[in-house]
C-alpha cells in the first residue's frame, strides 16, 4: 500500500511517533495538532515538500527527512537546540 497523506493521523493527541518510508505523502501539516510528537521519520519520501508545520512542536526535537522532497537546508533548520 502506498500512502497519499497522513491526515487520518491529525488530532491524536497522544501520538508520539509517526514512520513512513517510500511513500507519496505531499504534507505532515496536520501532524501539527498532534502535541505528543516525539519522533517523525519520513524518509524517502519524494513528493514530501516541508516539515515546517511541525516546528512548534515542543516534545519534538528533529524530523528525519532523508532522500525526501525536502532541501537539506530545510531539514539541517529544523533541529531544535
Amino acid at each position: 500500500m502506498n500512502l497519499a497523506s497522513l491526515s487520518g493521523l491529525g488530532g491524536l493527541e497522544r501520538l508520539k511517533a509517526v514512520s513512513d518510508q517510500h511513500s507519496g505523502i505531499r504534507s505532515i501539516a496536520n501532524l501539527a495538532s498532534c502535541v505528543a510528537l516525539e519522533a517523525v521519520s519520513v524518509d524517502n519520501c519524494k513528493r514530501l515538500s516541508s516539515p515546517a508545520a511541525l516546528s512548534e512542536l515542543k516534545k519534538l526535537p528533529t524530523v528525519v527527512a532523508q532522500n525526501s522532497g525536502v532541501p537539506l537546508t530545510e531539514q539541517q533548520e529544523q533541529v531544535k537546540e
